[in-house]
């Protein structure tokens, strides 16, 4: 079983047809609710489930919501900050460009 997207979903099931779509996706969501542990597990995670698929605009209704991110303020990085990063990097291409025999001395 695998999903796909929201609505979506694959199902190989012994003795039953290959399904697809809606009808696998159901049987997919309810598979994930009866195999968890706890009643009060099964009943939040079929509230939230049930709250994204029914409100939520996102295609991504079980695996989570992709957080927006805006940055308030420009970011800027200080010459010192730079002159860091450009060390960095020249000490891992250096490290990279060494054979075994000089790692292990």
């Amino acid at each position: 079983m695998a999903t796909i997207g929201k609505s979506s979903a694959v199902a190989e099931i012994t003795y039953l047809p290959k399904l697809t779509g809606f009808p696998a996706w159901i049987i997919w969501v309810g598979l994930h609710i009866a195999t968890l542990l706890g009643n009060r597990n099964r009943f939040a995670t079929l509230i939230n489930l049930s709250s994204k698929y029914l409100f939520s605009g996102s295609h991504n209704a079980i695996v989570g919501e992709t957080p927006y991110v805006v940055s308030k303020h420009k970011q800027e990085i200080t010459p010192l900050e730079k002159q860091r990063a450009a060390r960095r990097i020249e000490a891992r291409k250096a490290a990279s460009q060494r054979t075994p025999r000089e790692t292990r001395a």
